[in-house]
């Protein structure tokens, strides 16, 4: 039985989607193999997690990947990225990991040898398990406390090979609030009230000397086991893995295919390994650009000294934010201005467009770049500007800004805002920004 413990608010995203039931959950109460009654004395039952396609394929996993999480190879080869100690994020297929390579890629197109993030154990992926209910020889489950007490739950020990996905869908949600809680509006957890559950086993995947994804959680007794996967920060997004059942033994008898095995599998090295993949979702990160300006000189006389500045951010060969800001002076120092919510890891260009009728950029650059990350130091672009010695004028700028909003009905309509002087914040909400 799962023990309690007592913890803050997660901040960790529970996405409740298709919980796809994996080998002997096809496999309940009525149906009849030729390997016999389950050996439900054994501990010593092993679960493999991993991110190589082709065992998963082996696995019979594929097919519940496929619907469960349409984007798992693209996510596979980032997270691996990121399990190596890399901060690229250029959609690298999961094929491309060292000894498997993908359907049309050309051999030897992999990556290199794994980093100091892998081997050395800087980056993990955690995956935790609970035991929600013991199984008979027959196949039958019995619910287990605190989950026997979940009404949603009491289902599960009638269950059968007939129980259609969206009963177990709906158990795979009500045993991950039974131990993490309820998800809130913003996307925490509330916990449930005598605090979040104690996993009864853990795993940590990563990369290994191989270049293959995989961890092992070792020593579990046969049962049904919910599998809740931490979500992970990588630099450019949030993934969150769809939280789902699995029951050991596995089995991966096959009634339409003649040359199945219908031997119970117990992840040792006689029945062979039962391996389980991630059933990754992706959602984009934000981070800050700050631009700086400096006037290091100033013409009393001409008042007021107003540069205009317009944003563009690319990722992905994308614009995916684009804007025009000022900042306007009344004597020499250094003003601000802050664009918030922009894609993490986009590319932004920052452009001084207008610098004022009698002020030079020092270093001669009107044109800076950086890239966005989040959760850091906003990205931070400096310009620097003197007095020219002509009397051209200084004046106040005025800037256009226009906005995309959505009404209820989910039109888009252009509004337009006059901004005298853009110094503080400004929302990432640009003329050009994706919605």
């Amino acid at each position: 039985m799962a023990g309690k413990k007592k913890r803050a608010k997660s901040t960790g995203v529970l996405i409740l989607g298709l919980a796809v039931l994996i080998g002997a959950l096809t496999a309940g109460p009525g149906r009849v193999y030729g390997a016999g009654a389950i050996d439900t004395e054994r501990k010593d039952c092993k679960i493999t997690f991993t991110l190589d396609v082709e065992a998963l394929e082996k696995a019979g996993e594929l097919a519940g990947l496929e619907t469960a999480a349409p984007g798992y190879e693209q996510y596979y080869g980032e997270l691996a990225a990121w399990l190596k100690g890399s901060d690229a994020q250029d959609g690298t297929e999961a094929g491309e990991q060292e000894g498997d390579t993908a359907p049309g890629q050309e051999e030897g197109n992999v990556p290199g040898e794994p980093g100091e993030g892998s081997a050395s154990g800087e980056n993990a992926i955690q995956a935790e398990l609970y035991r929600i209910a013991e199984v008979n020889a027959g196949g039958k489950y019995t619910l287990l406390a605190p989950w026997k007490s979940a009404e949603a739950l009491k289902g599960v020990e009638t269950a059968d090979s007939s129980t259609p996905a969206g009963e177990w869908l709906a158990w795979a949600e009500a045993a991950a609030e039974t131990a993490l809680g309820t998800k809130q509006e913003d996307g925490t957890l509330l916990p449930p009230e005598d605090g979040v559950l104690i996993p009864d086993k853990s795993a940590e995947i990563r990369l290994g000397e191989d270049g293959k994804v995989q961890g092992t959680a070792e020593n579990l007794e046969t049962g049904l086991y919910l599998v809740w996967v931490e979500p992970v920060d990588t630099d450019y997004y949030r993934y969150s893995f769809i939280p789902y059942l699995i029951s050991l033994p596995n089995n991966y008898y096959n009634p339409e295919d003649a040359g199945s095995s219908d031997v119970w599998i117990y992840g040792d090295e006689a029945s062979g390994p039962v391996y389980v993949g991630l059933k990754p979702e992706r959602e984009e990160r934000y981070g800050d650009l700050e631009i700086e300006k400096k006037l290091s000189s100033y013409n009393e006389t001409l008042k007021g000294a107003s540069f205009v500045f317009e944003i563009r951010a690319v990722k992905d060969d994308t614009l995916v934010y684009s804007d025009v800001v000022s900042l306007t002076f009344q004597g020499p120092g250094t003003e601000r201005v802050k664009i918030e919510q922009i894609p993490a890891g986009a590319e932004v260009t920052v452009t001084e467009v207008y610098s004022g009728g009698s002020y030079a950029p020092v270093d001669g650059g009107t044109v800076k770049t950086t890239v966005v990350r989040a959760d850091s130091e906003s990205a931070k672009v400096v310009f620097v500007n003197e007095y020219d010695g002509k009397l051209n004028g200084g004046g106040t700028s005025v800037v256009n800004h226009f906005t995309y909003e959505k009404d209820e009905s989910g039109t888009e309509d252009l509004k337009w805002e006059k901004l005298e002087n853009s110094n503080a914040v400004t929302a990432g909400n640009g003329t050009e920004k994706n919605q």
